[in-house]
């Protein structure tokens, strides 16, 4: 019996909660001047760092995403206007 309580301790101790830190991610080069491909990587690197509105605002100015998300687009827009520069 006793070693089994043994054994039965030994296996929870080895269920403990495990701390993972956020990944961290390095953007790629873009071609000098490819101005989507730099927002892209902007907007990937604002969303790793936990910036996920912005990023999102960022990736909004992008007429093909501003399409798909629409309204939502249009309201983050309309609300960070003078920061943001198109």
């Amino acid at each position: 019996m006793r070693i089994l309580t043994l054994g039965i301790s030994l296996l929870l101790a080895g269920c403990g909660t495990i701390y993972m830190p956020t990944p961290v991610a390095y953007s790629m080069a873009c071609p000098e001047g490819d101005v989507e491909c730099q927002r892209k990587l902007d907007a990937q690197t604002l969303k790793y760092i936990g910036e996920d509105e912005a990023a999102l605002k960022l990736m909004c100015l992008e007429p093909r995403i501003k399409e798909v998300i629409g309204e939502r687009c249009v309201s983050m827009l309309q609300l960070g206007s003078s920061y943001i520069q198109e």
